[in-house]
C-alpha cells in the first residue's frame, strides 16, 4: 500500500468501521480502537465493505480490501477471495508501471499478497510488510554503496518561495 489514493481506500474502510461502533464502544474506545474491534466492527459492517468496494468499480480497491481483511484477521468468505484474487493480477497490473525496478517491485509484492489471500484464514491476522516510496528509495541508495541523505534537514534548508 505504497501510494495517497490506496491509503483514502483504506481510511473510508475503517471509517465505515468506525460508524459501526456501538455507544457503548465509542465510549470506551473514544480514542483508539483495539485490533481485535477492528476485527469485530469489519464483520458487523462486512456485507456493506463489499458492496462499497463493488461500486467503486477499482482494482485497487479491492486490493486494499484484501489487505484489510488480512490485517485484522476478519472473515473473508470464498468468494470474496475470488474477487480479491481475480482484481490483484499481475497481467493487469505489470503494465501500469513504467520502470523495469518498479515492475519487479510490484510483481514480488503482489504475488507475495496473492498467496497470503489463498492460505488465509479468517480469525487470524496476517502481517503483510509495507514499504512506503521512502523505505524503497533509501533501500535503492543502500544497494547501491552511496549514503543515504538527510531528507529532514534538506528540507529545513529549502527556501519557501510563494
Amino acid at each position: 500500500m505504497g501510494n495517497e489514493k490506496a491509503w483514502k481506500i483504506w481510511g473510508r474502510y475503517f471509517d465505515l468501521c468506525y460508524d459501526n461502533l456501538t455507544q457503548f464502544e465509542y465510549k470506551q474506545y473514544s480514542t483508539k480502537l483495539p485490533k481485535n474491534l477492528i476485527r469485530k466492527l469489519a464483520e458487523r459492517c462486512y456485507n456493506e465493505m463489499i458492496g462499497m468496494v463493488i461500486t467503486q468499480k477499482s482494482r485497487l480497491a479491492f486490493q486494499v480490501l484484501g489487505y484489510f481483511l488480512l490485517s485484522y484477521g476478519a472473515k473473508m468468505t470464498e468468494d470474496v477471495k475470488i474477487l480479491i484474487l481475480k482484481n490483484s493480477r499481475w497481467i493487469d497490473d505489470r503494465l501500469q508501471l513504467k520502470q523495469k525496478r518498479d515492475r519487479i517491485e510490484r510483481r514480488k509484492y503482489i504475488f507475495d499478497f496473492r498467496e497470503r489471500v489463498v492460505r488465509y484464514e479468517s480469525g487470524k491476522a496476517v502481517k503483510i510488510p509495507i514499504e512506503s516510496v521512502t523505505d524503497v528509495v533509501k533501500q535503492t541508495i543502500k544497494n547501491e554503496g552511496r549514503k543515504i541523505p538527510n531528507i529532514e534537514s534538506y528540507i529545513q534548508r529549502t527556501p519557501i518561495i510563494n
